[in-house]
């Protein structure tokens, strides 16, 4: 009975990763579209009992047999399980990940610890084994309840309706007052950390970019324009409600609370009046096809049209049988293994999934002509990367780096004009091209998957600026703006353009040279 009680214990504890996402997922379940449901929580369940048999049926025969070498074998295996099942632990504190000791530490004084340790380990195993490995049973014994933990309240779930997050478009859609085809359209495209510097400023020659090339050339172009912070959970708030927002707290699956510069007060984002709810009230069409935020939960209601997706990480739980849920938590083992974590192939899958039905939603969305104003806000060229410029198709391996993303961002802008040029919509269409933030480079450059390209490219030094590209209805030549701005203007901006009162180029220059206060965010 000790023996099963054992393997029960550890074997819960290699789950710590799928037990930590569905128990307590990060953000109180804001970024979660698909909250695992009773089938998730009985399949990691089984795959905990399940993986708990494995390890236990071999000890009764082990133990008869008494032999010396397969006695030391099992032993040595029991330890290394242990230690990998501890290592999970550790990455679910961003203090201790590698991420989060880089943060502290360089690479090279990081790389320097961890072989120390290394050494030291094998020092310790190798001069004390008996003793290391009696620690590690002493471990997993006590560790023994956080079986009744994690499986009364999976069980807890099993047996009651669970509804913590609500489904991804709770909020009722807002209903077309009438279906007018409206006498503007605005399509405004937002790409995750797109840059300004790396897209055309200071472009690599290898990189070809013909479709951000060929709107540059029929459009308003500013050279000094700034976001409105340098994190989504800000800036598309930010974005959308045209003011800065100073901090953002995630308070359930359904809400933001925002704090706009200068203020102290936390305001719950699904209350704010926003460039939808403007719209809306003179009976426009909206939508807001994006990731990252859950766009349809908290803001659906100033929607005619909307759709969400989640982070790359994220399981379609609602869509899984209970095999395919067991086989989702299995997959999950790999991330507590050393190094093992850094194989792309799962999450970059899901990524690219998620990517492609953003895709397809937003190339209907920007060729209806009910809808005065879409959002689309893009998941690239955000890591995970997902592309192979060379081969010009979808990646899941362990290459690939910004620059490949920076090339999907151009196919993709490709195929959203074709699909409005083939609507008839194009030439009528006020686009606008931009980002959320720019390329972070103080972040990447510390990470492990930082590559020589990329460091070529940058230096490792952060430019700010991010793109933005307003081609007007029926614009052909492209006017260069220089002056520095912040696209936290771009709310007042598309509403002056949506009721008529800028129309040319020019008119759009003179709004900007008016309204500019400030360049860089300080957020």
């Amino acid at each position: 009975m000790r023996d099963l009680i054992a393997a029960l214990s550890l074997s819960n504890l290699c789950f710590i990763a799928s037990w930590r996402a569905m128990l307590y997922p990060p953000f109180n379940g804001y970024l979660i579209h698909e909250q695992p449901d009773h089938v998730a929580f009985a399949a990691l369940m089984l795959d905990v009992l399940l993986l708990a048999a494995l390890m236990w049926t071999p000890i009764p025969f082990i133990r008869r047999w008494k032999d010396g070498r397969t006695t030391s074998f099992a032993r040595w295996t029991f330890l290394a399980v242990t230690l990998i099942a501890l290592n999970g632990v550790r990455i679910q504190f961003h203090a201790l990940s590698v991420p989060g000791l880089i943060e502290v530490v360089n690479k090279k004084v990081l790389s320097l610890l961890l072989v120390m340790v290394f050494g030291a380990s094998v020092f310790v195993l190798v001069r004390w084994s008996n003793r290391v490995i009696n620690a590690a049973c002493m471990v997993i014994a006590v560790l023994t309840p956080f079986v009744f933990v994690t499986f009364s309240q999976a069980m807890w779930v099993c047996l009651k309706d669970y509804a913590t997050v609500a489904p991804a478009e709770s909020r009722p859609l807002a209903v077309r007052k009438h279906a007018e085809r409206p006498a503007t359209r605005v399509v405004w495209i937002v790409f995750d950390e797109l840059d300004y510097r790396t897209t055309f400023a200071t472009r690599p020659a290898a990189i070809e970019l013909p479709e951000l090339d060929r709107l540059q050339r029929e459009a308003i172009v500013a050279t000094d324009a700034y976001p409105p912070a340098e994190q989504t959970l800000l800036s598309m708030p930010a974005l959308i409600t045209g003011k800065y927002v100073s901090a953002a707290q995630t308070v359930g699956p359904d809400e933001l609370m925002i704090t706009f510069a200068g203020t102290s007060q936390p305001i719950r984002w699904s209350m704010l009046p926003n460039i939808f709810s403007q719209i809306r009230a003179s009976g426009g069409g909206t939508a807001v096809i994006g990731w990252y935020h859950p766009y349809c939960r908290v803001i659906g209601d100033d929607l005619t049209r909307c759709f969400s997706q989640a982070t790359s990480t994220e399981v379609d739980w609602r869509n899984l049988s209970i095999s395919g849920a067991m086989l989702v938590h299995t997959q999950s083992l790999i991330s507590i293994v050393p190094l093992a974590q850094h194989v792309p192939y799962i999450y970059k899958k899901r990524h690219a999934q998620r990517y492609l039905r953003l895709h397809e939603q937003a190339t209907e969305a920007v060729a209806d002509t009910n809808l005065s104003l879409v959002m689309v806000h893009y998941s690239v060229p955000h890591h995970p990367y997902i592309y192979d410029r060379r081969a010009d198709d979808f990646t899941f391996g362990p290459d690939g780096n910004y620059l490949d993303n920076l090339e999907l961002v151009d196919r993709t802008l490709g195929e959203i004009r074709r699909a409005m040029e083939l609507a008839s919509v194009w030439d009528d269409t006020v686009v606008v091209v931009s980002a959320d933030h720019a390329w972070r480079v103080y972040n990447w450059s510390r990470q492990s998957l930082w590559t020589k390209e990329e460091e070529a490219v940058t230096k490792s030094e952060a430019d700010k600026r991010v793109p933005f590209m307003l081609k007007l209805k029926r614009q052909r030549e492209s006017t260069t703006y220089d002056s520095a701005f912040n696209t936290v203007l771009s709310h007042d901006l598309l509403l002056s353009i949506l009721h008529g009162e800028v129309f040319a180029p020019s008119d759009v220059t003179a709004w900007l040279d008016h309204h500019r206060s400030t360049g860089e965010s300080a957020y």
